[in-house]
């Protein structure tokens, strides 16, 4: 914890590398974290001047290169436009649900990217001796039954 400031129980940075704008995309599906009873705060970047997003289905405000929309959404939805977006899912702070949890940001991989395998990392290092780790996995229906869970080098988790 940071001196000089009492009080203060997660003190996590909110930062996330940008993603190449060859990596934005049209379509995004979500889903809130487990646990996280209010949802989650969504933000939409636009690449290009013009862009419609909608959020299951229903148009919101037109976007021009370099504004944002953002929205907190409490059930798994789906986000699309007609032009390259950057779509960032945030984890808010205790504070908004009183739930267990540290705020964090991680940017979203539009839906046409998938991946065979991933590798993952979790570490544990904290006088707290009560955390769960929790991950949200989102696939395809007929893709339910190839989901795998494993332990790899160094107490990582493959999927």
């Amino acid at each position: 914890m940071p001196t000089g400031m009492p009080g203060l129980t997660a003190t996590d940075h909110l930062f996330e590398q940008m993603h190449p704008e060859n990596m934005f995309g049209n379509e995004f599906t979500t889903t809130p974290l487990m646990l996280r009873d209010s949802g989650d705060t969504f933000r939409i970047l636009a690449k290009e001047d013009s862009t419609i997003v909608q959020i299951n289905g229903i148009s919101l405000p037109s976007l021009n290169h370099n504004e944002h929309f953002e929205t907190i959404l409490t059930s798994a939805s789906i986000i699309s436009s007609n032009r390259p977006v950057c779509v960032a899912q945030y984890s808010n702070s205790l504070g908004f649900d009183y739930t267990t949890g540290d705020p964090f940001e991680m940017l979203l991989f539009p839906a046409s990217y998938s991946y065979k395998k991933t590798y993952f990392k979790t570490y544990y290092n904290s006088p707290v001796s009560n955390f769960d780790f929790l991950i949200n996995i989102i696939t395809k229906s007929s893709s339910i039954s190839t989901v795998f869970f494993g332990w790899g080098s160094n107490s990582g988790f493959c999927i």
